[in-house]
């Protein structure tokens, strides 16, 4: 099967995800982190200006802004030489990404900023750090220091100017994120499952303690919250169901009447 070409970004902003082959850890250890950081700053092609990034245990997160066939050129490049390391020193053979990376395209100034807020606090999502700021292998720190090797300059002046001082940028990063953004299966199940879990704890607050008490006994009530739950997040019907302890009968009935 052809692959499906690639989407052309208006802005020339583009979000990256790339993760383990079989879903391993590619980045065992804090020296492998080093290493593709050293392949990030002399493989990226020079037209090719890197926004922010971050490294995890099984997959990279990098925003980047350039033509879409040198961003394609760096990915190949930084891939090849990263398994080519690991490789050698695991004495194996073979890919160490899963296919190729993937992208997606940021629309506007606004997006930008999600998606860099997002990047940041992946570690954060994963419950690997309780700040982007516990976690040293993302491109957060740079953007507070106001220096880096790595991130061209003047994309970051670009974005504290337009987000603040340091403390608004700080506070940036603690709000939710609304947008769904690329990343692994498990961290976007984990994200909808967060975003379920708040949408619930929400309901509840807005009902009131004795209300919220009797909203498994009140069909209206119950059938309102699997409403929002199928509206607002991509969870199926039967992980609602589960979720809310209800049958699954009665959440794809509401799917049905509501038009989800």
């Amino acid at each position: 099967m052809a692959r499906l070409s690639r989407e052309v970004s208006p802005t020339g902003y583009y979000h990256i995800m790339m993760r383990g082959i079989n879903k391993e850890m590619i980045f065992k250890n804090n020296f492998d982190k080093k290493n593709f950081l050293s392949l990030i700053e002399t493989k990226v092609e020079e037209d090719v200006l890197i926004v922010a990034f971050c490294i995890m245990d099984n997959h990279v997160h990098m925003i980047l802004k350039g033509y879409l066939d040198d961003i394609s050129l760096s990915m190949k490049r930084i891939n090849t030489s990263f398994a080519m390391r690991i490789n050698r020193s695991l004495d194996r053979v073979g890919h160490v990404f899963q296919d190729r990376y993937k992208s997606e395209i940021i629309h506007n100034e606004a997006h930008l900023l999600c998606a860099t807020r997002y990047v940041h606090n992946n570690p954060v999502k994963a419950g690997i750090a309780k700040s982007p700021q516990q976690y040293n292998w993302s491109s957060y720190s740079h953007f507070i220091q106001g220096k880096s090797n790595l991130l061209d300059s003047g994309e970051t002046e670009r974005i504290m100017k337009i987000i603040g001082s340091i403390k608004q940028f700080q506070d940036f990063h603690k709000l939710e994120d609304e947008i769904r953004f690329i990343d692994t299966k498990e961290e976007l199940d984990t994200l909808e499952y967060s975003r379920a879990q708040r949408i619930i704890s929400d309901y509840h607050k807005n009902k009131g303690e004795v209300v919220s008490q009797n909203i498994r006994r009140n069909s209206d009530d119950m059938d309102q919250l699997i409403g929002l739950l199928l509206r607002k997040t991509n969870l199926s019907i039967r992980k609602v169901s589960e979720l809310l302890e209800v049958s699954k009968s009665t959440a794809h009935r509401l799917s049905r009447e509501g038009g989800i």
